[in-house]
């Protein structure tokens, strides 16, 4: 469908930032909310929710946090917990616990993604250490939402090589008759 244009510049700046750059105050872009953030805190012991791990691939990440919106359990949020899970270590510091993160994903804008009816994939694009991955997703309202996630390979030892989500960007919203 359409061609994946990524600012190689950012992409490198971004796969050389460290968690303590991460941690600092900055503003957050119009129509831009990170994906994930703080340690999660489930009420299973152990957290028995699907982790990341160094076998998944920037689009099975995708697809894991994906599938688990759309099978959320508004009772228990384990789709959202999952999808928070695999945040990246920076994402997490910079937004803030799993109880922000539930505020991030029912805001309009990302309510789509929760008990969603299809999802459609455009290929990966990967830099270096960062991913980009498009994903038009329509709701059960009919609205569809083309979303930009972006993945980095993480370096610190308890996530070593597993990509986590940094983001997640609107790139267009709009209603299928």
């Amino acid at each position: 469908c359409c061609e994946q244009v990524i600012d190689k510049d950012y992409l490198q700046r971004l796969s050389e930032t460290s968690p303590e750059q991460c941690s600092k105050k900055r503003p957050t872009p119009i129509f831009y909310h990170v994906i994930a953030p703080n340690i999660m805190h489930s009420h299973r012991e152990p957290n028995t929710l699907p982790q990341p791990s160094p076998d998944f691939s920037p689009s099975d990440v995708i697809r894991i946090q994906l599938d688990a919106l759309r099978d959320n359990d508004a009772s228990s949020d384990e789709g959202i917990a999952t999808a928070f899970n695999f945040a990246s270590p920076a994402n997490k510091v910079y937004k803030g616990p799993l109880s922000r993160f539930k505020q991030i994903v029912r805001n309009p804008v990302y309510a789509v993604m929760l008990n969603h009816r299809a999802a459609n994939y455009e290929s990966v694009a990967i830099s270096g250490n960062v991913a980009q991955q498009r994903v038009m997703i329509t709701g059960d309202n009919s609205q569809t939402v083309i979303y930009t996630f972006t993945l980095s390979r993480q370096r610190e030892p308890r996530f070593r090589d597993c990509w986590m989500t940094d983001g997640v960007s609107v790139d267009a919203m709009f209603w299928l008759n």
